[in-house]
């Protein structure tokens, strides 16, 4: 079933969605990361934080783009 969902969402989305959905999904694991396994429960690695809200902004930002391009390629088939 792994092999048929992957196989299925390459073929409906174009190859830059599928890799960024793959990067996007590591995430969540790097923040629990942070949160459950820090040497020091306090402090918390800027450099490391600032990289994870940039990817996440980053996928939103993509997100949106996405959202709008096929509004506007579904507007033009109209």
């Amino acid at each position: 079933m792994i092999s048929y969902s992957t196989a299925w969402s390459m073929r409906v989305s174009t190859s830059t969605s599928y890799s960024i959905v793959g990067a996007l999904n590591k995430l969540p694991i790097a923040v629990s990361g942070m949160i459950f396994f820090s040497k020091e429960r306090k402090t918390v690695n800027t450099g490391t934080a600032f990289g994870i809200l940039t990817a996440f902004i980053g996928g939103i930002v993509y997100s949106i783009a996405q959202i709008k391009l096929r509004r506007k390629v579904l507007s033009y088939n109209k």
